[in-house]
């Protein structure tokens, strides 16, 4: 419906008439198929009476036929003058009409395959409700006549040749059609939305078995006791290899079972003195027993017991309930007459064990025995004698039991490994993706399989992979689990490759084990608490794999294993996952290695390699044509605006943004981004290569943002006749803005010895430099990191005067007081901007406006005024005041006005951390390849990618794969040799490649 609305460019009233048509043309057509149907069955039916009745069934035949024709002739005629007359719809029916097409589709689509998986069933239950219904009115008439006295003369009557055909619905293959068109008109009779429940219903229906096997494992992964333990173990060892379908004794016994678990858990509710259980205890007697005290403690085993019932209700239905063991050994009896098979039979039913006691008579031999046993009462050495027998007789019947186990556990074994028949189905491709999905769920669930790494923000314990790998820490559990579960799906393919059912079978149980002691066992011990969700819902698909796993133990492998399991179809499903595939690193190598080791070949490794890429080059062109072939276009007609601007814009909407995000990423930093102020700040004033003279640490409470009237006053009053200023302000706002404070007096005191004062005091007669360094330190959005510091450094050359005032302080450094001091000129900028990244850089254009651009702006720096406080005993510090005034001036501080750009969000921490030019090396270089190579192919690839027809081709590949299966290696080099000279000769291939029609 999507293709016809996008090839009428979106007209709905195209659409929904072409969708009416299709309708139409389908009804035509089931409408043939059920006339050919009857009259097939009507020929059928009419082929063992006399000439006379069958020429006159011939003949109502042809008059039936002639008169089907002429009413659909008609009805055609009528159809047609009704659509010539009728008016066309209107926008907003058609609208309603195309919605309600595209509401019924997706329902009748899904009861179209839940009746495809259910088909069986529904066919053999009509057809038992129909011979039963049959079956009850002959019985009912043969009462009436008297000819049926008691039950013995009924079971003769249902089972004698003659009866039993007159009950019989279906007696040869023609009549299936008959039986399927009365299904197919009752299904008509309901509309959809029905259909799709009934449809539902009968899935259902007719699955209850794997329905049970759901609920017992979903009863173990919540109850996750010793108590339900067996039942998982029941199905897996048991249920799930017992072909073709488990025992009635292997559904008693689960019902047994589940019985006693509900009793049990039903005791163990009263109290018995026993305390609380704590959280953080899951390994508790009584919480893994599976007997702890709590509020719907049986709920789901009361639900596993509902559909066991249920199941069993179903299997009486059917009338396998009594038989459910019996079908393959039948099958035996019927293929093939061996003795031995037939003494190894399951044992007789209760029922007709007693059968045969009432049948036994009381024989002179039995009356003596009992007489006897009366007799030896009355003596000693007879009781002792009969004890003796009687112990060596329970002696022998235990071990006729312990043998009797052991037959049955071998001809268990024997008929699973060597059934009678097989129903191949290759469910390596099912398997494997509950392997990703375990992976997956391993991989980012790791929070609930292993202990925490590390502590979260808020101090909680943390094991959160992502996490840990931001923090560029990998926990050795994780690692350990991931590679265990990739070694698992590596012996699985080996397996596979191989057909090994024996190895299947060992590696079933092993992993049965290992999982079930994992899970629930060594699982709660190392984490110290109970199963949490991602860890139960890989239990519950690794159980989804194992009864997978069963059904091919059951029915063994395919005899021919070729091809990638994604390759089985040709549709846009499989490509697009087959395309993931090939573009997922390493998994094309690993695959094509993993199958040339155990796969029996004679090509080299890299011959193999060349083998399997000619083939998924072939299986996606192939996939191409299928898919032109399915949703056609047709040609010499211009391509509508939905697909231009539907396909055409948003690939050039990628392009633009591919070229010009970084740029505007960067440009829209302070929209986008997210506040980050700075948390402390530090200012040290030194001359080279001696102690600081200043040092000084401020924390939040000397960095302040300016309030609203502060910010407003910088654009109107000291800014205001300067357009660049303004236009840097207005990328900022007042709470971006920061008021820095530094005390005038030093943190630290001035601690230089002797050598080092007569030193400076040298130095000083010469030109020196004076730095000032400024730290702001910035807190990034995840705290696990560390904050950012971001530093600048000022450097100015002392002049004389600054010197010799230098000089005259230290050489009456006894005498210092406050009055004496040294003023150094342009040393610092007082408006600085602090960005995401690198460096702080002074505002220049805020500087050019406070010069009125009449100089550089270093004169618009301020300065210092330097003075040494203190004496000998207590030392000496140094107090800065600034030489220049500011609005924003707190007594005795050093004021500096930061403008702080905004970060960027956490999500773009991997691009933006290179800068602009990272951004554009990595980002913009890197997909500009990509969309090249995807545009853009290469003459030699343009004859490969065109081949309008690889049938033959593919059909070569799989004559190798064929041969190679088959073990004849020297045909599968030699079909090689083929497939390599085709790629080589351009003219061959163009005659192997050519359409159907050509």
């Amino acid at each position: 419906l999507a293709h016809i609305a996008i090839t009428k460019d979106l007209n709905l009233k195209e659409t929904v008439s072409a969708a009416e048509k299709a309708d139409e043309r389908r009804t035509q057509s089931d409408t043939e198929m059920v006339g050919q149907a009857t009259s097939t069955t009507i020929s059928t039916k009419t082929a063992d009476t006399p000439t006379a009745s069958r020429r006159k069934s011939k003949s109502t035949s042809e008059f039936e036929r002639m008169t089907n024709v002429d009413a659909s002739s008609l009805s055609k005629v009528t159809h047609d003058a009704k659509s010539a007359d009728r008016k066309p719809d209107s926008f907003t029916v058609s609208v309603l009409k195309f919605l309600r097409y595209a509401c019924v589709s997706v329902p009748d689509h899904c009861a179209f395959w839940f009746n495809k998986w259910s088909r069986d069933y529904r066919y053999v239950a009509h057809v038992l409700k129909k011979e039963k219904r049959v079956l009850k009115e002959n019985l009912s008439h043969a009462q009436q006549q008297g000819t049926i006295n008691n039950v013995k003369k009924v079971r003769e009557t249902i089972f004698s040749g003659e009866f039993g055909q007159r009950i019989h619905l279906v007696k040869s293959e023609s009549e299936i059609d008959t039986v399927e068109k009365e299904v197919h008109d009752f299904w008509l009779q309901h509309n959809v939305f029905v259909r799709f429940f009934i449809s539902l219903f009968y899935l259902l229906l007719s699955h209850t078995e794997l329905l049970c096997y759901i609920m017992v494992i979903l009863d173990q992964m919540k109850n996750a006791s010793i108590i339900s333990l067996p039942l998982p173990f029941l199905i897996f060892f048991w249920g799930t290899l017992r072909s073709p379908r488990p025992p009635q004794f292997f559904w008693v016994t689960v019902i047994t079972y589940a019985m006693f678990m509900i009793v049990v858990k039903f005791i163990a509710q009263f109290e018995f003195g026993g305390s609380a259980i704590p959280i953080n205890a899951p390994l508790d007697a009584r919480r893994i027993i599976g007997i702890e005290r709590m509020s719907y403690y049986a709920s789901w085993d009361v639900a596993l017991l509902m559909v066991l019932f249920f199941h069993r209700y179903v299997l009486k239905t059917l009338g396998l309930w009594k038989d459910a063991d019996c079908g393959q050994d039948n099958l035996s009896k019927a293929s093939t007459e061996q003795p031995d098979v037939a003494k190894s039979e399951e044992p007789v039913a209760i029922e007709d064990i007693s059968v045969f006691e009432k049948e036994i008579p009381k024989t002179a031999d039995s009356i003596e025995l009992q007489e006897l046993a009366q007799e030896a009462g009355t003596s000693s050495n007879a009781a002792v004698k009969c004890d003796d027998a009687n112990v060596q007789s329970g002696v022998d019947d235990v071990k006729k039991y312990r043998k009797s186990c052991c037959t049955r556990c071998i001809d268990f074994y024997k008929r699973l490994l060597s059934p009678t028949f097989r129903y191949i189905m290759d469910l390596y491709a099912y398997m494997f993706l509950c392997d990703v999905i375990c992976f997956l769920i391993l991989t980012f669930g790791y929070s609930s399989f292993g202990v925490a790494a590390g502590k979260s923000d808020n101090g909680a314990e943390n094991a959160d992979v992502v996490a840990n790998i931001k923090s560029n820490k990998v926990p050795l559990g994780f690692v350990i689990m991931l590679v265990s579960l990739m070694i698992l799906i590596i012996i699985d393919r080996g397996i596979y490759l191989r057909k090994n059912i024996v190895a299947r079978l060992v590696f079933q149980h092993l992993l049965v084990l290992l999982v079930h002691v994992w899970i629930f066992f060594a699982l709660p011990a190392i984490t110290d608490r109970s199963i949490q969700f991602a860890a139960q819902l890989w239990y519950f698909v690794k159980c989804v794999y194992f009864l997978l796993s069963a059904w091919q133990i059951r029915n063994g492998y395919p005899s021919r294993i070729f091809g990638n399991l994604l390759t089985k179809k040709y549709n846009l499903l499989n490509y697009s996952l087959f395309t993931g595939f090939m573009a997922a690193p390493f998994l094309f190598e690993l695959r094509t290695l993993i199958d040339w080791i155990w796969t029996d070949t004679c090509m080299p490794l890299f011959d193999f390699f060349t083998m399997e890429n000619i083939y998924s080059v072939i299986y996606r062109i192939k996939c191409m044509r299928k898919m032109e072939k399915d949703y056609p276009v047709p040609k010499g007609i211009a391509k509508g605006a939905v697909v231009k601007y539907g396909m055409g814009c948003p690939i050039l909407i990628l392009v633009i943004l591919l070229v010009w995000l970084p740029l505007l990423l960067f440009a829209l930093v302070n929209s986008i981004g997210v506040r980050s102020l700075p948390i402390q700040a530090k200012m040290i004033v030194s001359i080279e290569g001696y102690p600081p003279l200043y040092t000084m640490d401020v924390q939040k409470s000397s960095l302040q943002p300016m309030s609203q009237p502060e910010f407003d006053g910088l654009s109107t009053d000291k800014f205001e006749k300067d357009k660049l200023a303004r236009t840097f302000l207005r990328d900022y706002t007042a709470g971006d803005t920061l008021k820095v404070a530094f005390r005038s007096s030093s943190n630290t005191k001035w601690d230089i010895s002797t050598p080092s004062l007569d030193a400076l005091e040298e130095d000083l007669k010469n030109p020196v430099e004076m730095s000032i360094e400024f730290e702001f330190v910035r807190p990034r959005q995840n705290a696990a990191k560390e904050p950012i510091r971001q530093t600048t450094k000022y450097k100015h050359v002392l002049n004389r005067d600054a010197r010799s005032d230098f000089i005259k302080i230290l050489k009456n450094k006894s005498k210092a007081n406050s009055s004496d001091g040294v003023s150094v000129l342009r040393l610092y900028s007082p408006y600085v901007e602090i960005p995401p990244m690198g460096e702080i850089q002074p505002v220049k254009v805020l500087l050019y406006a406070l010069t009125n651009e009449s100089g550089p702006a270093e004169n618009a720096y301020y300065g210092l005024d330097f003075a040494l406080i203190g004496n000998d005993v207590a030392g000496y510090y140094w107090r800065i005041r600034s030489t220049n005034q500011t609005e924003f001036d707190i007594y005795n501080h050093i004021m500096m006005t930061a403008f702080v750009d905004r970060m960027f969000p956490s999500a773009f921490d991997s691009i933006t951390s290179g800068g602009i030019i990272g951004v554009y090396i990595v980002v913009v270089l890197a997909a500009g390849n990509v969309l090249r190579n995807l545009v853009v192919n290469k003459a030699l690839d343009i004859i490969i990618a065109e081949m309008p027809n690889v049938d033959r081709i593919l059909q070569l590949c799989m004559d190798i794969f064929l041969v190679r299966e088959a073990k004849d290696f020297l045909l599968e080099l030699d079909l090689f040799a083929k497939l390599l000279f085709l790629f080589r000769s351009p003219e061959t291939l163009i005659k192997w490649t050519r359409s159907k029609r050509d």
